[in-house]
């Protein structure tokens, strides 16, 4: 009888990696969070950054316990901390608590979304993704440090525009931590004590070291590792 020829096993496909799915839910925050302007829909942003707190906490499952059980326990908080703000307004200390966690979490999976890309030998796809994870997550992470900046200190930073009670909103936070970690500066939000100053200038250092010196080589070496296979 001829054996009938068997096929070789595949590797996951890029959209099925877990740096795809964060990716996803990252970029879904971001844009449900620009797009809602109804107060009302306001929970819909709360269900995606729910999401990425949980996604987050399992994209760690397969780290070292201690960083898991940390980033756990901070993750859990802040999804609890975040829907009692939104539902029952909460004091000012519940929402220090909850940018705190939230800046912590997010470090903890910078940290291990760094370590990966540094030690893994072969730039693949879902590398880039991770990669890009990474750039997300300093915005996000930064953008809760000004939101606690901004509740402990008295008015950090100086709007051009009326935007009225909404423009200390989160999502404000977030366009000026992603403007300032691009360095395109528009003006409109500006740091005006030392503290925010320091802040700002910090992750705009962050930002561009993290895509001349991290980005352009992973990319370089995927270029290369491409060029070998086709040889």
């Amino acid at each position: 009888m001829q054996q009938k020829n068997k096929l070789p096993a595949m590797n996951p496909a890029w959209y099925r990696t877990r740096s795809f799915y964060l990716l996803t839910i990252l970029v879904g925050y971001f844009i449900t969070a620009a797009s809602i302007t109804d107060i009302h829909l306001g929970y819909l942003t709360g269900i995606v950054f729910t999401a990425i707190i949980i996604f987050g906490i399992y994209y760690l499952s397969n780290e070292q316990k201690t960083v898991m059980i940390a980033a756990g326990i901070a993750g859990i908080i802040t999804i609890s901390f975040f829907w009692a703000d939104d539902l029952f307004r909460t004091s000012t200390i519940i929402q220090d608590a909850q940018y705190i966690l939230a800046s912590i979490f997010f470090i903890l999976l910078i940290y291990v979304c760094l370590s990966q890309v540094i030690k893994t030998k072969a730039i693949t796809v879902a590398t880039l993704f991770t990669a890009v994870c990474i750039y997300l997550l300093i915005g996000l992470a930064w953008s809760n440090l000004y939101a606690l900046l901004n509740h402990l200190s008295n008015s950090p930073f100086h709007f051009d525009h009326n935007y009225g009670y909404e423009v200390k909103r989160t999502k404000d936070f977030i366009y000026y931590s992603f403007v300032t970690l691009t360095t395109l500066g528009y003006g409109d939000i500006t740091p005006i004590t030392q503290l925010s100053q320091v802040f700002s200038w910090l992750e705009a250092v962050t930002g561009q070291m993290y895509l001349t010196i991290l980005i352009a080589q992973l990319v370089g070496k995927y270029i290369v590792s491409q060029h070998k296979e086709q040889l």
